[in-house]
């Protein structure tokens, strides 16, 4: 496994408005998908840590259009 993403993190999240609460899975998959665009990868790692010990991960993955 070569490089690893590195641009999110609590220090990102904090810094991000919430309106309400659940909004926090879609600001870490939108920080994904745009850092996927920006750095040309094809697949990412957004993960996340709830109380009590409660662990999510969603793996995403560009899928080029067929034309």
């Amino acid at each position: 496994m070569g490089a690893t993403f590195a641009a999110g993190g609590v220090e990102n999240l904090s810094r991000v408005p919430m309106t309400s609460q659940g909004a926090a899975g879609g600001v870490i998959l939108s920080t994904l998908l745009d850092e996927m665009d920006r750095s040309a990868r094809e697949t990412g790692l957004g993960t996340l840590f709830i109380a009590s010990g409660i662990k999510a991960a969603t793996i995403t993955e560009r899928v080029k259009p067929c034309h």
